[in-house]
Formats: structure tokens, sequence, C-alpha cells
């Protein structure tokens, strides 16, 4: 972490816990859950995800499909976002119960009416609460209050990343001041930085750091969390095995994936199944020189959908992500986004709901 953004999550927050809202990147392979990061910034998907199911379920076809035997339904709703941010504003607070709420994001403007900012500010307003999008370069703060024109802000929800906001602004940004003199409410706060970095699974998978965790907990570790590293030149153990770690990811392609310790940065995913030996030692060099983790990789399924791209519709083989959605600490919904495969990359097709099947 960058010097400004250790000084930042040292910053009381306010509340007691690190995220209040959270995003999963996961992939289920023949019913088996893998992680592959934690969105603590600004998780996407949610807002997406619920007016796609809404919009599913009204299909006539769907409605055919559970006519007889089989029943649909969503996972959750953004009901759950404002009881979170509620929920850490009377921590904060100990008792003011209607909070102003700025989604504070960079680049959206106001009246990005297909932004996933502002179907959250329009869910989270048919609910009853008083929302604003605001960009970062609009925030005032003065009288110990942040604001935007005649808005007085009491929660920020923030949809940027801390790097985002500290190349574009100094330290003394209004935002930052309010943070640190403690008169607004930031959700998620500066120190879920470190939840969203993937470096973070470097210490989860390593057994020397979870050694004094509970058994029940490591067995999790284990189940769950694929062995992650961060790329150096050095020596480290693969389960219990002690390897050379840039010998090791050369020749183990076909199982790995480089990753970027931090999304954001304009650095590609490399799958090494999908490269030549060559281009993975140019990959390899790369992330020697950047920050990058190396995470073993489950064998990938595809399936074909139907995607409407250029005005029209294709059948395209894609991989499936799943995002489940947290809110202070409980999983309640999630996301699922498919994905191309190509030449050792990944590309983002569509969002699609994820809706629960049980038989009648």
């Amino acid at each position: 972490m960058l010097p400004a953004e250790k000084m930042l999550a040292t910053v009381p927050c306010g509340y007691s816990r690190c995220n209040v809202m959270a995003s999963m990147d996961a992939t289920v392979r023949n019913g088996s859950l893998s992680l592959q990061g934690l969105n603590a910034c600004k998780p996407a998907g949610l807002a997406y995800s619920s007016l796609l199911a809404d919009l599913f379920l009204e299909l006539p076809v769907v409605k055919e499909f559970q006519r007889n035997r089989y029943k649909l339904s969503k996972l959750g709703t953004t009901k759950l976002l404002l009881q979170a941010i509620q929920g850490a504003w009377r921590e904060f607070d100990h008792g003011k119960s209607q909070p102003a709420i700025a989604i504070v994001e960079m680049g959206q403007e106001p009246n990005a009416a297909l932004s996933e900012s502002h179907l959250i500010a329009e869910s989270l307003s048919r609910q009853g609460a008083v929302v604003r999008m605001v960009p970062p370069d609009r925030l005032e703060y003065s009288g110990g209050k942040l604001h935007t024109g005649d808005f007085t802000i009491d929660v920020v929800l923030r949809r940027l990343l801390t790097s985002e906001l500290l190349t574009r602004f100094e330290l003394s940004h209004p935002l930052l001041n309010a943070y640190r003199d403690g008169a607004i409410c930031v959700v998620n706060s500066f120190r879920s930085e470190f939840a969203q970095r993937r470096s973070f699974f470097d210490l989860l998978t390593d057994e020397t750091v979870t050694s004094g965790l509970p058994a029940a907990d490591r067995k999790l570790i284990r189940t769950f969390v694929p062995w992650t590293r961060i790329v150096s030149a050095r020596k480290t153990t693969h389960y219990g095995e002690t390897v050379d770690l840039p010998e090791f990811i050369l020749h183990h392609r076909e199982r790995l994936t480089l990753l970027p310790t931090e999304d954001g940065a304009g650095q590609r995913i490399y799958i090494g199944a999908g490269m030549t030996p060559h281009a993975w030692d140019r990959a390899l060099h790369q992330a020697l020189r950047t920050s990058y983790v190396i995470q073993e990789r489950p064998t990938a399924d595809t399936e074909p959908f139907p995607v409407f791209q250029y005005g029209e519709r294709k059948m395209r083989n894609a991989e499936v992500t799943i995002h489940p959605h947290i809110f202070n600490g409980q999983m309640n919904d999630a996301s699922a986004i498919l994905h191309s495969c190509a030449e050792g990359s990944t590309a983002q097709l569509a969002v699609a709901p994820v809706l629960l099947l049980d038989e009648i």
C-alpha cells in the first residue's frame, strides 16, 4: 500500500466492521466453489442483477418453465444494502435515524441513467432514503460538514478505490479531510483496502501464517481459497513442498493464472492454459516487474449462452463467475458475469441474473 493509503487505513472509521458491503469473485466447478478475490471498495453487479432477475421472472418462457414443476425466485434485493448502510450509520452516530447519503464515484455524471450507481440511487430513494450521486470534484468541506451545494452529507457510499482518488486529488481533498475529522461515515471505510488486494490470499494460503488458526478455519481455507502467492523472485511453499516460485510458475502454466494485485490499474489477467510457453514467459517477466499474484485456477468449464451483441443475437461459449454479495458479514445475494476466454485472457460478455431454483 502507498504511504497515504496506509495513513488513511489507520484512521478510525466510527463502526466496527472492516467491510459493511462487499462481493466475492468466485467460480463454481462441479458444485465446488473457488474464491479468486474480494471486492471491498466498489462491489458491482448488485443493482444490475436485481433488475435482470425481475425482467427474467416476467418472461413468458420463464413463467412456462415454472408452471408445473419448478419455482424460481430472487435471492435478495438492494433493501439489504440500505439496511447495512443504516446499521453502520447508527453505530457511527449513536442514534440519528435517517442519514443523507452521497454515492461518490469517479467519472460518473448524475444523469448517467444506465450506470449501476444511478440504479442504486433510484432503489435507495424508492425505499425512502435521502440520496444523491456526487462526483468527488463537487464535494466541499466547511464548518465541520461535507456537502455539495446545499446538500449536507452524512454517509458517503464509496464506489472508488483509494488509489483512484489519490492519483487525481491531494490528501487535502474535502472527502479525506472530513473522514480524518470523523465528520462523515464512509461505507466502506478506507481500511477496507486491505481486503481488496489479492495479495491478501497469499497470507490466507501460507501455512506458516495460518498455523495458529482453529482447525475448522484452516479447513475452510483449504476448501474454498486457491493457492496464491505474490509474484517475486523467491522460494516459497506449495502444499508443504519448497519451490522456486518463478521456476514453478513457468513449469505449471496449464493450471495457473497471473492476476494483478488490485483491479483498476489497466493490467491484464493471464490464463496459462490459453497461452503458449513463450507468451507465458513474457507474462511472468511482466508480473515480476509490477504488482501481480499467481493463483491456481480450477479447470475451466464453458456453457453456450445467447448474447445480444452489435444488433444481433449470437450463441457464445462463456465461463460463469459468481459474485456473492455480503452485507455486514452475511451473504444474502449474488450476481453473475459471463466471460469469454481467448488467447489466455478474459473479456466480459454480459451480466446475468442469479435465481434460486426449487422443485415444487
